[in-house]
């Protein structure tokens, strides 16, 4: 039986909200669009092609970006009379062509599915946050699979602490599951019916998915301060201790806009993740009621470093307590604590970090917020008039102030001469143009570093 055939139950349509089945072409709802897999993982989203066109690119940039830098150390000039800076240049230089050889097999499918057809004149609907990289959290694979057995200890033993024993073998969602290790962990130690790992970045959850029914993989891990050039690029053979459980399944899915049925899941685990996604904690609590049983047990886990534009969304620890309160949750027990993060033995770049722990069971519904929309309508919708935001007429002013300066660059004139200019014809002081000019050039040269 295909993994997906025994949560189906769990799922409906992102479209009609009709429960999906298991059919000969995958998974489907009655009236809604079919939705494909990638490597047997369920490509669940609202706009599954926009969500595919966006993060091929960015595999195919990842994987691109570690060419060149190889190609750049290969073709750096040896100098004989400096042999560390050579011993490291060869290990990097092997280091990435392994990556690029590993991404490249672990990736296939996902770059080279057709089951994505791109209509003409199609419209990016759903658009992937601009700080979701195909390589964001690459560091957590290692973590997760070769040196983090004090952290992955160390967090499990807080789940443990929380963890709603009453609730026997329950369905398990992890959403935000990166590499795998703690929702894997979960379901060895607690013993879950079915544990679901959730997340969107293709590299992470196929690197899970590949350790656990498929086999080891090479990696190379750079660390950002090496302890010795010897550790600059460590080769790792990444494997799981154990085949794969039966019963833990994987599913690419938006956690802002889940694929399960409203009060299907019986608990819900959120590690490192609310603080990192563009939705307000109060509209977020309430999608995590929505999921959730009457009685079911919402398990938070990470730091609170929110970092909205809009400072009154970036909550203290109080008042998230008192938000998860008002959305129809009991807190029963809430626990902080500091723990190691990512201290890999070949860095010397350690954190430590003050993580919040707590159990929520549902009391009661709550009214749900409207579906979360990462571009606004004129930018969904290619037929609405574009909006004349503030920030449009800001960046029309200041763009055409940067084009009309370095229109004024000809190869011939000096700094100060073009100072005499600008302060003439914006009718600047001299050391306000010179100010701004020096920004200006700085900062398009520092942008090439």
């Amino acid at each position: 039986m295909n993994s997906v055939e025994s949560i189906v139950e769990l799922l409906e349509c992102l479209i009609t909200n009709q429960p999906l089945k298991w059919g000969q072409d995958g998974l489907q709802s009655e009236a809604g669009p079919k939705y494909h897999s990638i490597s047997g993982v369920p490509w669940l989203f609202r706009d599954s092609t926009s969500q595919w066109i966006q993060w091929k690119s960015r595999c195919e940039q990842l994987i691109s970006t570690l060419k060149d830098e190889k190609q750049r150390y290969e073709k750096a000039q040896i100098n004989k009379h400096v042999s560390l800076l050579n011993q490291r240049r060869g290990a990097v230089s092997r280091g990435l062509q392994v990556n690029i050889e590993t991404l490249n097999h672990l990736l296939q499918d996902f770059l080279k599915s057709n089951s994505f057809s791109v209509p003409q004149n199609f419209a990016l609907t759903d658009r992937v946050a601009s700080t979701q990289e195909a390589h964001s959290y690459f560091d957590n694979i290692f973590r997760d699979w070769v040196w983090g057995k004090e952290e992955n200890t160390k967090s499990l033993d807080l789940i443990k602490k929380v963890w709603p024993e009453s609730i026997k073998e329950p369905n398990v969602a992890v959403l935000g599951a990166g590499a795998g290790r703690l929702g894997v962990d979960i379901h060895r130690h607690l013993k879950p019916k079915n544990t679901i790992l959730v997340d969107i970045n293709p590299v992470l959850l196929l690197t899970a998915e590949h350790l656990l029914t498929k086999g080891p993989l090479d990696l190379c891990e750079f660390p950002k301060t090496p302890v010795s050039i010897e550790q600059s690029a460590v080769l790792h053979r990444l494997e799981s201790d154990e085949s794969k459980a039966n019963n833990i399944h994987f599913i690419f899915a938006d956690v802002m806009n889940l694929p399960f049925k409203a009060k299907s899941l019986d608990v819900v685990v959120t590690p490192w993740l609310v603080d990192i996604i563009p939705d307000d904690y109060r509209d977020f609590s309430a999608r995590m009621n929505r999921v959730l049983k009457p009685g079911g047990v919402w398990v938070q886990f990470g730091p609170l470093g929110f970092a909205h534009k809009d400072f009154s969304k970036n909550y203290s620890v109080d008042e998230v307590l008192k938000i998860v309160g008002d959305q129809g949750f009991n807190l029963t027990t809430s626990i902080q604590e500091r723990i190691p993060y990512l201290q890999s033995p070949h860095s010397g770049f350690w954190r430590v970090e003050n993580v919040l722990i707590f159990a929520a069971e549902k009391k009661s519904d709550v009214k749900q917020p409207k579906r979360f929309e990462s571009l606004p309508e004129w930018l969904r919708d290619f037929n609405k008039p574009i909006l004349l935001t503030n920030e449009l007429q800001e960046l029309r002013f200041t763009n055409q102030v940067h084009a009309e300066i370095l229109g004024a660059v000809d190869g011939k004139r000096t700094f100060n001469e073009m100072v005499q200019l600008m302060a003439k014809h914006y009718k600047m002081s001299s050391d306000q143009a010179t100010d701004a000019l020096f920004t200006l050039l700085a900062r398009i040269h520092e942008s090439k570093l």
